[in-house]
């Protein structure tokens, strides 16, 4: 994936008057593109980093980038954020083993769709 293949992504988005603001990417594809020195790692925006998530980095062209271990490594999502809605249940909390417990588990579903599916683009890309 290349910052020609974001742009491509980004102005069809744009021609369905929207504007896309979020780039998820694979922790490997993130890699890469601060290797190729397309992506500007989080840690130096400071606090405003830290205000936008854990797993937030930059890219430069205005995309708050993020990276996602669920979205496949030859994919990418871009998005313009205002036209997505999420929805998480309730937390779920049990024991392993309710007459020995070893362990604490804690379970929540997300579902997430879009109001809109002209402001949201998959990018598909050859691994290299």
């Amino acid at each position: 994936m290349t910052k020609i293949d974001v742009k491509k992504a980004s102005e069809w988005i744009r021609s369905n008057n929207h504007f896309a603001d979020t780039l998820l990417v694979h922790p490997f594809q993130q890699i890469k593109l601060i290797e190729h020195q397309e992506l500007i790692e989080a840690w130096r925006f400071g606090s405003i980093a830290e205000q936008k998530g854990k797993h937030f980095c930059e890219m430069t062209d205005a995309l708050n980038t993020y990276w996602v271990s669920v979205i496949g490594k030859g994919v990418a999502l871009i998005y313009e954020k205002s036209e997505c809605c999420l929805r998480r249940t309730p937390l779920r909390v049990r024991f392993d083993d309710p007459a020995n417990p070893k362990q604490l588990i804690v379970e929540e579903d997300r579902i997430a769709w879009f109001t809109d599916k002209t402001a949201a683009a998959k990018i598909r890309f050859q691994l290299v």
